[in-house]
């Protein structure tokens, strides 16, 4: 019997052992936990990417999630207050994947201070909770983020059968709707532009916001390196980037561009009947205005303002506001005080017309290449056009804007002088002439058509 109790217990603490065994596995291999309420381990958690103050007092953060989260079941506190959660990227519905370059960004509008306390909670996120302190980096700089989430792919058409070089073309966007929607700044100023060439290689341009930003007709200027004849190019439209301040530079865009807020890009002439050349504030906005007295058919007693390091391509247009109670002359292909260059004429002494002239080298009065039979008033703002084409065609149009013309008044083909830089004289006996928003650009005709795709979610930053 002895032996048999000796067996028997033996075997029972094998079993014993076995079962032991079999949960201490089973629970290393297969670990249990709630479908409705995972272990804190398991739970996605957010890391912080960057942040800063908004202008002008609204604090942006960017987070992104270790694995794919629902933007529903995110909830932020910032300083005890609700933050706005927000998903950026390009996936699907309400999931953020930083697998595919989502982010998470978090806005809290009219933030005071420096300390930034944060609490992040919901479904299966890891609670969690840090500060951040703006003074150690505010203002961001858009390379702090160094991306811009949304883009819109532009198709440029060239139409007049011209290779096109450096050329200046008007996009309108609907600015208001993207403002709307949260993805680009209030002011337009995260706005960027880029060319792509032929092999791929993709590069930012110049642009110019002329007017309407948060409107449904926001007018950009883009400069575009190239758009081959009769064939299409493309450029991007960016945005998405609220710590991005704007780039818009007409100087960058045009080949002229003055507001004359000053004289800086100009050299000055007094010729002998001269009074004045000065910035005047008209009604509000500042204008350059140019006074003679007692003055001859002789550029030598003329005022001139005239630039000699930026000249004029063969095909170019000119835009010019010009306001006079005597003759109002706009001088392409300048070269020289005393010639050669083209004179395009507004006159308003009441007994002469408006005109094409040209002014020989060495010359003492304008020779009439195209007459009209138009007089200009005295002290009206009229709006000059002035238009070359490469075969030495020019235009003299009165009225239009930088996207129309205006009436025309004279055309004439005159190959004399083929080159040269601009001036703005105040011509004739005695009075004051003035000029405003000038602005020279390369031109064809027909010009370029220009269409907009369909938004496409990126990250990157157009450098």
């Amino acid at each position: 019997m002895r032996g048999f109790e000796e067996v028997m217990y033996a075997a029972l603490a094998l079993m014993v052992s076995v079962i032991v065994a079999y949960i201490f596995i089973s629970n290393i291999n297969f670990p249990t936990y709630s479908v409705s309420k995972p272990i804190e381990s398991m739970k996605t958690s957010l890391e912080l990417v960057d942040y800063g103050i908004v202008y002008p007092n609204t604090l942006v953060i960017y987070l992104r999630p270790t694995s794919p989260v629902n933007i529903s079941n995110v909830i932020i506190y910032i300083n005890r207050q609700k933050a706005i959660v927000k998903k950026i990227g390009n996936t699907p519905g309400d999931i953020v994947d930083p697998n595919k370059g989502d982010l998470i960004m978090v806005s809290l509008d009219n933030f005071q201070g420096n300390s930034v306390d944060i609490f992040v909670s919901g479904y299966n996120l890891q609670s969690r909770s840090f500060s951040i302190n703006l003074e150690e980096k505010k203002p961001i700089t858009p390379t702090n983020i160094a991306t811009y989430f949304y883009r819109i792919p532009i198709t440029i058409k060239e139409n007049s059968g011209n290779n096109l070089t450096d050329y200046q073309v008007n996009v309108i966007v609907n600015t208001q709707n993207l403002i709307l929607q949260g993805k680009m700044r209030y002011d337009c100023g995260d706005i960027r532009f880029t060319y792509v060439y032929p092999n791929g290689t993709e590069v930012k341009i110049p642009y110019w916001i002329e007017s309407g930003c948060n409107t449904q007709n926001t007018k950009i200027w883009v400069k575009v390196p190239s758009i081959p004849a009769n064939r299409n190019a493309t450029i991007y439209i960016y945005y998405g980037n609220p710590f991005a301040t704007s780039e818009s530079n007409p100087n960058s865009v045009f080949i002229y561009f003055d507001t004359f807020d000053d004289l800086s890009k100009w050299s000055t002439y007094r010729g002998s009947s001269c009074t004045s050349i000065n910035i005047y504030n008209f009604n509000g906005n500042n204008v350059v205005g140019l006074s003679v007295s007692g003055g001859t058919a002789d550029s030598r007693t003329w005022c001139i303002i005239y630039n000699l390091t930026v000249s004029l391509p063969s095909s170019f247009k000119i835009d010019v506001d010009v306001y006079t109670d005597n003759i109002v002359d706009t001088l392409p292909y300048f070269n020289s005080i005393t010639g050669p260059f083209y004179v395009f004429r507004f006159d308003a002494r009441g007994s002469y017309y408006d005109l094409i002239g040209y002014y020989p080298a060495g010359a003492t009065s304008t020779q009439v290449i195209a007459s009209t039979s138009i007089v200009s008033s005295k002290n009206i703002w009229y709006h000059m056009q002035i238009i070359r084409f490469s075969n030495g065609t020019w235009y003299l149009y009165k009225g239009g804007d930088l996207y129309s013309l205006g009436t025309l008044e004279a055309s004439v083909t005159h190959t004399t002088t083929t080159s040269g830089y601009l001036g703005l004289t105040g011509d004739g006996a005695t009075g004051t002439t003035y000029f405003d928003n000038l602005i020279v650009r390369k031109y064809t005709s027909p010009e370029p058509s220009v269409s907009l795709g369909n938004e496409e979610t990126t990250f990157y930053y157009p450098s």
